[in-house]
Parts: structure tokens; sequence; C-alpha cells
């Protein structure tokens, strides 16, 4: 595990001290907001370069979320916007900024190969980073999505019937906030009404637990986590603005694919890493498929959605962001009526919480980042064929 990005280090200092020499005059707005455009653009290329160096083996996504954080900070305290003056150009400015260095406005295919299927994968923030709130070790939280994110940005992957695809990838706040001002519909609506990406899977972090899951059910409930913000929602709240979208949509990615035969025929728990989860909570029903070995993992449905009663609780990825995301990208694709396979796959985490006390408690070998980031993306290529 790596902190430091001395590249990173050099955008980010090179960002203020060209700041500060912008003079606080007529043009200051406009010649801003040129800083900002290439500034931005500049670190979101700074991680990816990073990230997918050959010699990188402790890839790491803190470096562009704290660049971000230090930049931005240093752009609300210029004396241009004193008092609270000029409020409107700093909302618009750290609006440029978010899309360019989260790659919301980047995500171009234009570059694919000819007869390449188009996936965009979308990763998160790292999050839980306060060791005032979460422990002394709390800075050391990585995220692998996002950093899945910047190793796949760009990258054409080829599977072992010679199929390609070319990978786009953005990275999302741990904001609500930012997912109530649709910044998820954003990205993703034009792709979906004109059917121009072929898959659209989104990835976060599985809480503290060691194995994969691809979760088949998203929920219209946020009752989740404290945000980056530390806003908290730990109530029954539909999410908002999403009018008479259903109570649950399902995933229609390639399940087989990404949970293989193979996969599914291990019921070792100390072996067995990847789930199709379908479990969910409503509030007059629940049904959960155990993640142990005492009942079988599987890669077919278990049970038909239209037995589920009553309202939602929660999704097959509990109801935080990850599940927030996969509803919101979901909703889209039913309301576009949409060819474009889309859903949820959550990552392992490289430092599981091994509870001593569960029936059969875990004994394997976590996977390292590097392991979930070559494992994410033969999931991907295993995909390709069915697209």
């Amino acid at each position: 595990m790596t902190e430091k990005d001395n590249g990173m280090k050099v955008k980010v200092d090179g960002f203020i001290n060209a700041l500060s020499q912008i003079a606080n005059d007529a043009n200051f707005y406009s010649n801003v907001k040129t800083l900002v455009e290439d500034s931005a653009a500049d670190i979101w290329n700074q991680a990816v370069v990073t990230v997918q160096a050959n010699n990188n083996a402790n890839p790491d996504n803190r470096p562009l979320y704290w660049a971000r954080i230090k930049m931005q900070v240093a752009l609300k305290s210029h004396p241009y916007f004193n008092g609270g003056i000029n409020n409107t150009d700093l909302d618009t400015l750290i609006k440029i900024f978010e899309e360019k260095s989260r790659n919301y406005t980047g995500v171009d295919f234009s570059n694919a190969p000819t007869g390449a299927k188009k996936i965009l994968i979308t990763g998160f923030d790292p999050f839980q980073l306060n060791p005032m709130t979460y422990g002394i070790d709390a800075i050391k939280t990585q995220n692998p999505s996002g950093i899945v994110a910047l190793y796949l940005h760009g990258k054409t992957i080829v599977d072992n019937l010679g199929n390609e695809g070319y990978i786009q990838c953005s990275i999302f706040p741990v904001r609500y906030t930012d997912f109530d001002s649709d910044v998820v519909e954003d990205l993703v609506t034009p792709f979906l009404t004109n059917n121009s990406v072929d898959m659209i899977m989104s990835l976060s972090l599985n809480g503290g637990a060691y194995y994969f899951d691809l979760e088949r059910f998203a929920a219209k409930n946020r009752g989740g986590f404290h945000d980056n913000l530390n806003v908290g929602a730990f109530k029954l709240n539909f999410i908002p603005n999403i009018g008479l979208g259903s109570e649950f949509y399902e995933t229609t990615l390639p399940v087989d694919k990404v949970i293989t035969s193979a996969v599914t025929n291990n019921f070792s728990l100390n072996l067995q890493k990847f789930f199709y989860d379908q479990s969910y909570e409503a509030t007059n029903d629940r049904k959960h498929i155990v993640k142990n070995n005492t009942e079988p993992n599987t890669n077919i449905n278990s049970f038909n959605k239209s037995e589920i009663i009553g309202k939602s609780i929660k999704g097959s990825g509990s109801n935080y962001l990850s599940n927030e995301i996969f509803y919101r990208i979901a909703r889209v694709r039913v309301s576009k009526s949409s060819s474009v396979k889309t859903g949820h796959f959550h990552l392992a985490n490289d430092n599981p919480n091994i509870n001593p006390n569960q029936s059969t408690p875990f004994t394997g070998v976590p996977f390292s980042i590097v392991e979930i980031l070559i494992e994410t993306k033969n999931a991907i290529k295993r995909c390709l064929e069915t697209l």
C-alpha cells in the first residue's frame, strides 16, 4: 500500500501556485475556469497513469481523492469568493472540477477498435478514512472499485475467443448530495437512450467481506450509512427524485459468466469467494441465499421476482450508495427500454473483517489489491461473448 504519488503532488502544487498568480480582476473567472478545466483533467490522467504503471504493485486511488480535496479547498479559499460573494461562479467551477476529475465528461469511445464491445465501468471514492471515527488505521482504507476504474480506463481487453471490449471509466463520490443531483443519471442516460454501449457495470467495495458479490436486486429504499460528508440516513427513506420507480430492479448482467459454474460447484466457504447474491429485504417478506457451506452457491435465479411482497428495505447489496447506483442505472435502463446490460458487482476487501465467531470461520488467504484488479478484469472479459 502506498500513499504517495509524486506526480500527483506536482499537479496539485502547480494548480495552487497558478491559482495564486491569477489577478483578482474582471478576468479572474474566465482565467480560473480554464485552469480548473485543465488541472482537474490532469489529476484524473495522472491517477490513471500511476495505477496502470507496469511496476505498480500497490495501486491506490486515495491520491486522486486527496488531490481533489486539496485543490478545491484552495479554490474555495481564494479572495474572489470571500464573504460568500460570487457563489454562483464557485458552484460552477466546483461542478466543472468534479466532472473533469471524475471523468464524467471525459468518457469517450471513439478510440474503440472496430467491432469491440463498449463497456462503461464506474467505481467509488475511498470512504471511512477518518481515524477519529473509524480508528487509527482508517486512513489506510482504499476502495478497490476506484482503483479498478483507474486500472481499466482506456484499455482494450480480449477474451479467449478473440472478442474485444473497450473500457471507459468514471469514479463517483460517496456523497448523498451528489446522487440527489442526478450525477449518475447524467452520466448514463445518453448511453442507455441510444444503446451506444454494450454494458454498464457499477463497482463498489463489499464492506469488510473477503468475497465478491454479484447483486441480483437493487432496492428503491435508501437507509444507508454515513457518507463522506458525515450525512447519514438511518431510516426508511425512498431515494429522492426517482418518481414511480419499481420497489426492486434486477441485474441484466450475464450472471453465469461473472459467477461461473466452476465457482458454483465449489461449496467450501474457505475457498468460495464469488457469490450470486439474491438476498433482499422487504416490509412483509424476506428471502436470503445464505453465504456459507450449508447451501450451494448458484448462478441461476432461485425464485421469481414476482414472489417479493411489500415495500423495499434492502437490495442484495443492502441500501447504501452501492445499492443506489445500481438502482438508478437500472431505472434509467427500464425507462428507456434499453438493451444495454447493467448491474452491480461488489468487490472483495483486501483487508477483510474476519469474524471468528461465525459458524465456519474463514481461514483462507484474502485477495490482494492486484488480485482484485485481475479477478475483476477477468470477470468482465468473460462477459464479452454474451454482449
